[in-house]
């Protein structure tokens, strides 16, 4: 491959990824009923163990103001080369009645060799409990995304996901559809920026909720001190 042919695809990645942004963003601003933005830290202490830490703000855009902020440590254990299994705690402070949640993740990766695409699944189990009220709710979600690799600093990416309810409910609450962009800022951070649809169902008045979202992560990796 020619050095101009490498130099035409990089520069067009970048003009792309960038205008997939502000598709994201604008979108966003324009339907966007709230904003999530939040800070994220991964260590990986080896090839199979890391230690991850995500901090996010939630704010309602209608009427200006804090709607709630959570705080989520989690472990990672990969196994089998594309697996991995997640444990989380997360607290959120929401002004009052805060919530407290565990849950378990399990996620499979298929990267093709051949193709541009990989695809991620993700299955979680999750229990939440709030302060002022005697009962908890469990759900099952299902997860399934896809993502382009554009060039090695974009990749554009959809998602969908569903929530069932247990408890005894047993009926699916929610769907949640995404539309996003992953940006390699520098080698150690990553910026997600996302517009997200949110549709509640089996309640009394479903609500459907659009979400902009935007995230830097840090990575640290701990393998290449060993």
């Amino acid at each position: 491959m020619t050095r101009s042919l490498l130099y035409s695809r990089f520069h067009f990645g970048w003009r792309f990824s960038l205008l997939a942004l502000l598709v994201v963003l604008g979108c966003s601003t324009l339907q966007a009923q709230e904003l999530w933005t939040g800070a994220g830290l991964q260590v990986r202490t080896n090839q199979w163990l890391s230690l991850e830490y995500e901090q996010q703000a939630r704010f309602e855009m209608n009427y200006p103001r804090y709607k709630s902020i959570f705080f989520e440590p989690g472990v990672a254990v990969r196994f089998l080369k594309d697996f991995k299994v997640k444990l989380n705690y997360r607290y959120t402070d929401r002004g009052r009645n805060d919530r407290n949640r565990v849950s378990t993740d399990l996620y499979y990766s298929l990267e093709p060799k051949k193709l541009n695409f990989d695809w991620k699944f993700r299955a979680r189990w999750q229990r939440s409990s709030e302060e002022l009220e005697d009962q908890t709710v469990q759900f099952l979600r299902a997860k399934l995304s896809t993502r382009y690799n554009l060039s090695k600093k974009a990749y554009p990416y959809v998602g969908g996901e569903v929530f069932y309810r247990m408890d005894d409910k047993d009926e699916i609450r929610r769907f949640r559809f995404t539309f996003g962009m992953y940006n390699r800022i520098t080698p150690r951070i990553d910026l997600e920026s996302f517009f997200r649809v949110e549709q509640e169902t089996n309640v009394r008045f479903p609500e459907r909720t659009f979400i902009m979202g935007m995230s830097l992560t840090y990575g640290i990796d701990l393998r290449k001190e060993d």
